[in-house]
C-alpha cells in the first residue's frame, strides 16, 4: 500500500528545521507556560509554518505526512511482529494499527493538490 511514497525524498532541510526547532523549544520550554503536549503542538505548528515558508504550498506537507505514515506503519509492523514472537497477543493490535496507517496513507494519496502533485493516484489512468 505504501509503494506510492517516494523512496528518494531528502529530509535534510526538515532535519535541520527539527534541530533548530528543538533547540528553540528547549530554550523556551522553561519559560513558556503550558503542558508538554501544548508545547509539542506549538512545535508541530512551527515546523508546518517553516515548511510552508520553504516550499510555498501544501505539497511538502503531504509528502512529509506520507513519510510519517510510512514510518509509523513500519514501526507498528515491527513491534507487532516482535510481540507476536514473544507470544504477546497485543501484537495483533499493533499490526491492525499498521494497517490503519497504510489506509490513512492511501486516503491522503487520493487527495489531488494539482499538476505538481506527483503523489496523487489518478484512478482513471490506471
Amino acid at each position: 500500500m505504501t509503494s506510492s511514497i517516494p523512496n528518494g525524498f531528502s529530509t535534510d532541510d526538515l532535519e535541520r528545521m527539527l534541530k533548530e526547532a528543538s533547540s528553540e523549544a528547549g530554550e523556551s520550554a522553561e519559560t513558556e507556560a503550558g503542558s508538554p503536549s501544548q508545547r509539542m503542538i506549538k512545535l508541530a505548528g512551527k515546523l508546518c509554518d517553516d515548511m510552508m515558508d520553504l516550499e510555498g504550498g501544501p505539497l511538502l506537507h503531504k509528502v512529509v505526512a506520507l513519510t510519517i505514515l510510512a514510518r509509523l506503519a513500519s514501526w507498528h509492523k515491527t513491534v507487532g511482529r516482535d510481540r507476536l514472537q514473544d507470544n504477546d497477543d497485543c501484537g495483533e493490535s499493533w499490526l491492525m494499527d499498521a494497517g490503519k496507517c497504510e489506509a490513512a496513507s492511501e486516503l491522503l494519496v487520493s487527495i489531488d493538490l494539482g499538476d505538481d502533485d506527483f503523489t496523487c493516484h489518478d484512478l482513471t489512468e490506471e
